[in-house]
Protein backbone atom coordinates (compact mmCIF):
# COMPACT_ATOMS: atom_id res chain seq x y z
CA UNK A 1 0.00 0.00 0.00
CA UNK A 2 0.99 3.51 -0.68
CA UNK A 3 1.44 5.97 1.70
CA UNK A 4 0.68 9.47 0.84
CA UNK A 5 0.28 12.38 3.83
CA UNK A 6 -0.30 16.56 3.37
CA UNK A 7 2.70 18.34 4.97
CA UNK A 8 0.56 20.74 6.24
CA UNK A 9 -2.86 18.92 6.66
CA UNK A 10 -4.67 22.74 7.52
CA UNK A 11 -3.44 25.25 4.62
CA UNK A 12 -4.42 29.03 4.46
CA UNK A 13 -6.72 30.53 1.80
CA UNK A 14 -4.56 30.88 -1.19
CA UNK A 15 -2.13 28.98 0.49
CA UNK A 16 -0.11 25.60 -1.36
CA UNK A 17 1.19 22.44 0.45
CA UNK A 18 3.03 19.67 -0.98
CA UNK A 19 1.55 16.41 -0.72
CA UNK A 20 4.36 13.71 0.57
CA UNK A 21 4.73 10.25 -1.40
CA UNK A 22 6.37 7.61 1.37
CA UNK A 23 8.78 5.65 -0.50
CA UNK A 24 7.58 6.24 -4.24
CA UNK A 25 8.30 2.79 -6.38
CA UNK A 26 10.30 2.89 -8.97
CA UNK A 27 7.59 0.84 -11.29
CA UNK A 28 5.12 3.57 -10.40
CA UNK A 29 4.14 6.57 -11.79
CA UNK A 30 2.10 9.32 -9.79
CA UNK A 31 0.17 12.33 -10.49
CA UNK A 32 -2.14 14.51 -8.51
CA UNK A 33 -5.44 15.61 -9.33
CA UNK A 34 -7.70 18.11 -7.80
CA UNK A 35 -11.30 17.84 -8.95
CA UNK A 36 -11.23 16.84 -12.55
CA UNK A 37 -7.75 18.81 -13.46
CA UNK A 38 -4.48 17.33 -13.32
CA UNK A 39 -1.92 19.44 -11.77
CA UNK A 40 1.15 18.96 -13.46
CA UNK A 41 2.48 15.72 -15.63
CA UNK A 42 3.08 12.49 -14.08
CA UNK A 43 6.00 11.79 -12.41
CA UNK A 44 8.14 8.84 -11.57
CA UNK A 45 8.75 6.58 -8.53
CA UNK A 46 12.36 6.58 -7.43
CA UNK A 47 12.24 4.28 -4.05
CA UNK A 48 12.28 7.62 -2.18
CA UNK A 49 9.74 10.00 -0.77
CA UNK A 50 8.58 12.07 -3.88
CA UNK A 51 6.59 16.01 -3.04
CA UNK A 52 3.91 17.19 -5.41
CA UNK A 53 3.05 20.46 -5.13
CA UNK A 54 -0.91 21.32 -4.70
CA UNK A 55 -0.69 24.64 -6.06
CA UNK A 56 -2.56 27.45 -4.62
CA UNK A 57 -5.79 26.48 -2.98
CA UNK A 58 -8.71 28.65 -2.40
CA UNK A 59 -10.97 26.32 -0.17
CA UNK A 60 -11.51 22.50 1.42
CA UNK A 61 -10.86 20.37 -1.82
CA UNK A 62 -10.93 17.13 -3.36
CA UNK A 63 -7.26 16.01 -4.54
CA UNK A 64 -6.53 12.49 -5.73
CA UNK A 65 -3.28 11.03 -6.19
CA UNK A 66 -3.84 8.78 -9.61
CA UNK A 67 -0.75 6.19 -9.71
CA UNK A 68 -0.34 3.77 -12.42
CA UNK A 69 2.51 0.93 -13.41
CA UNK A 70 2.19 1.16 -17.46
CA UNK A 71 4.89 -1.19 -17.88
CA UNK A 72 3.49 -4.06 -15.36
CA UNK A 73 2.02 -7.13 -17.77
CA UNK A 74 -1.69 -6.17 -16.44
CA UNK A 75 -1.54 -2.45 -15.94
CA UNK A 76 -2.36 -1.56 -12.93
CA UNK A 77 -4.21 1.69 -12.19
CA UNK A 78 -5.20 3.12 -8.67
CA UNK A 79 -6.88 6.24 -7.13
CA UNK A 80 -6.04 7.65 -3.24
CA UNK A 81 -8.12 10.86 -1.59
CA UNK A 82 -6.10 13.09 -0.27
CA UNK A 83 -7.74 15.49 2.68
CA UNK A 84 -6.33 18.95 2.36
CA UNK A 85 -8.60 21.52 4.81
CA UNK A 86 -8.37 25.44 3.85
CA UNK A 87 -9.03 28.01 6.23
CA UNK A 88 -11.37 30.61 5.27
CA UNK A 89 -10.59 34.06 3.81
CA UNK A 90 -10.40 36.72 6.04
CA UNK A 91 -9.49 39.46 4.51
CA UNK A 92 -13.20 39.55 2.10
CA UNK A 93 -14.38 43.63 1.32
CA UNK A 94 -17.67 44.17 3.83
CA UNK A 95 -19.68 47.30 3.81
CA UNK A 96 -22.59 48.79 6.68
CA UNK A 97 -25.76 48.30 5.10
CA UNK A 98 -27.98 49.33 7.55
CA UNK A 99 -26.64 51.19 10.83
CA UNK A 100 -29.71 51.91 12.39
CA UNK A 101 -29.59 53.60 15.99
CA UNK A 102 -28.86 53.01 19.02
CA UNK A 103 -30.98 50.17 19.98
CA UNK A 104 -31.53 49.19 16.62
CA UNK A 105 -28.98 46.22 14.74
CA UNK A 106 -26.71 46.73 12.26
CA UNK A 107 -26.33 44.80 9.08
CA UNK A 108 -23.44 44.87 7.03
CA UNK A 109 -22.66 42.96 3.72
CA UNK A 110 -19.71 40.88 2.90
CA UNK A 111 -18.53 41.22 -0.95
CA UNK A 112 -18.33 37.45 -1.20
CA UNK A 113 -18.93 34.19 0.66
CA UNK A 114 -18.07 30.54 0.38
CA UNK A 115 -20.15 27.80 0.03
CA UNK A 116 -19.06 25.12 3.65
CA UNK A 117 -18.24 28.34 5.36
CA UNK A 118 -20.50 29.91 8.59
CA UNK A 119 -19.83 33.86 8.98
CA UNK A 120 -20.72 35.45 12.14
CA UNK A 121 -20.96 38.34 13.62
CA UNK A 122 -18.55 38.93 17.16
CA UNK A 123 -18.06 41.81 19.47
CA UNK A 124 -15.43 41.00 21.48
CA UNK A 125 -15.26 36.90 22.04
CA UNK A 126 -19.02 36.60 21.93
CA UNK A 127 -21.15 36.08 19.05
CA UNK A 128 -22.90 39.23 18.47
CA UNK A 129 -26.60 37.96 16.08
CA UNK A 130 -27.23 34.90 14.35
CA UNK A 131 -24.98 32.64 12.17
CA UNK A 132 -25.08 33.01 8.55
CA UNK A 133 -24.20 30.08 6.06
CA UNK A 134 -21.72 30.85 2.78
CA UNK A 135 -23.60 30.78 -0.25
CA UNK A 136 -20.64 31.54 -2.62
CA UNK A 137 -22.55 35.16 -2.99
CA UNK A 138 -22.55 38.01 -1.30
CA UNK A 139 -23.75 37.55 1.91
CA UNK A 140 -25.81 40.18 4.64
CA UNK A 141 -25.05 40.21 8.54
CA UNK A 142 -27.20 41.26 10.89
CA UNK A 143 -25.91 42.22 14.38
CA UNK A 144 -28.04 42.10 17.72
CA UNK A 145 -29.26 45.82 18.56
CA UNK A 146 -26.57 48.30 19.63
CA UNK A 147 -26.42 50.05 22.89
CA UNK A 148 -24.60 52.84 21.92
CA UNK A 149 -21.56 54.03 19.73
CA UNK A 150 -18.75 53.11 18.77
CA UNK A 151 -19.01 49.64 18.66
CA UNK A 152 -16.08 47.86 17.44
CA UNK A 153 -17.22 44.46 16.03
CA UNK A 154 -15.68 41.46 14.09
CA UNK A 155 -16.61 39.34 11.69
CA UNK A 156 -15.63 34.99 12.56
CA UNK A 157 -15.71 32.89 9.49
CA UNK A 158 -15.17 29.30 10.12
CA UNK A 159 -15.64 25.73 8.29
CA UNK A 160 -18.71 24.23 9.04
CA UNK A 161 -17.61 20.74 9.11
CA UNK A 162 -14.50 22.05 11.14
CA UNK A 163 -15.50 24.86 13.86
CA UNK A 164 -12.20 24.73 15.04
CA UNK A 165 -10.47 26.18 11.60
CA UNK A 166 -11.86 29.49 12.05
CA UNK A 167 -10.53 33.02 11.61
CA UNK A 168 -11.54 36.64 12.51
CA UNK A 169 -11.10 39.07 9.47
CA UNK A 170 -8.53 41.79 9.83
CA UNK A 171 -11.02 44.43 8.89
CA UNK A 172 -12.52 45.52 12.12
CA UNK A 173 -16.57 47.38 11.82
CA UNK A 174 -16.86 50.73 13.51
CA UNK A 175 -19.86 52.21 13.82
CA UNK A 176 -19.75 55.66 14.98
CA UNK A 177 -23.44 57.54 15.99
CA UNK A 178 -23.70 61.75 15.34
CA UNK A 179 -24.34 63.11 18.21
Amino acid sequence: AVTVAPEDPIVPFDGETRIRIVQSRANEYYQLWREETALGEPVKGTGRDRLLPTGRLTGTTSLRLHITQPDATWPVEQWLPINVQVLPEADIPLAIVSSGAPGQPLEIELARSTVGVIYQLMHGEEQFGPAVDGTGQPLRLRSNPLDAAPEALTVRAQLADAPELAVTFSQPIVVEWLA
